[in-house]
């Protein structure tokens, strides 16, 4: 077994001894939360869900700025809270591009831009301890490299890989089918994973933009990051 393999296993066993979706109650209601960047945020009922299970807590120790702290003391910022300015954000766009052009009403329905806020919450779970400063230990193993090579993704970071896998491992797959069940939609765990990696959905060359929603030029990811 290789160490990508062992990660995702041990993970989502512990995942599950932790907290089992099946077992948690469901939100009933969505939650207002206090963004001292945003304002007053709306997080809708999945996403609360999503939030409150323990492979999304951990990153509210995971410093978004690996050792700055030590110098600079204010900089105590976490993949916590960029990754919920990250979903934020993906929902402010995508609803002010289906605002602005009635043409993407049919591309823009409330499962995908669900799965485009999942994919902008769950994007950094694959950091490591102190984010890209260790990073480059994942660099050079054989599994990151293969999935690479395989699947063209020069220009993806071995986080944003484990992120992906993480996404389409037992775990979170049980949760977003918890989800469907509860809101009556049909999420689809693969989708999310790809978006993560900057793949847009196989179903046209119209929604080709949803790729670049974390992998752009100016991205959420970056503009939560600037912010």
């Amino acid at each position: 077994m290789g160490i990508l393999e062992s990660c995702l296993k041990k993970n989502d066993e512990k995942w599950f001894e932790l907290s089992d979706p099946e077992k948690k109650k469901y939100p009933e209601k969505d939650k207002l939360l206090n963004d001292p960047v945003y304002g007053t945020m709306r997080l809708t009922k999945p996403l609360v869900f999503l939030i409150d299970l323990p492979c999304f807590q951990r990153l509210r120790r995971i410093r978004q700025l690996g050792f700055s702290d030590l110098v600079y003391p204010g900089a105590h910022h976490t993949r916590f809270e960029h990754s919920i300015g990250t979903a934020h954000l993906s929902k402010l766009f995508l609803s002010n591009m289906k605002n602005r052009d009635e043409d993407l009403e049919h591309i823009l329905s409330p499962e995908t831009m669900l799965e485009s806020q999942i994919a902008s919450l769950y994007h950094d779970i694959g950091h490591l301890p102190y984010s890209h400063v260790t990073e480059t230990l994942l660099d050079g193993e054989k599994e990151i490299l293969d999935l690479k090579e395989s699947q063209r993704l020069e220009n993806v970071k071995p986080h944003e890989i484990l992120s992906s896998e993480f996404v389409k491992g037992k775990y979170i797959s049980t949760a977003i089918e918890l989800i469907n069940k509860k809101m009556g939609f049909n999420l689809h765990p693969e989708s999310i994973s790809g978006l993560i990696l900057g793949k847009a959905p196989k179903n046209g060359k119209q929604n080709r933009f949803l790729g670049q929603l974390l992998h752009g030029a100016v991205d959420v990811d970056r503009i939560d990051y600037l912010f």
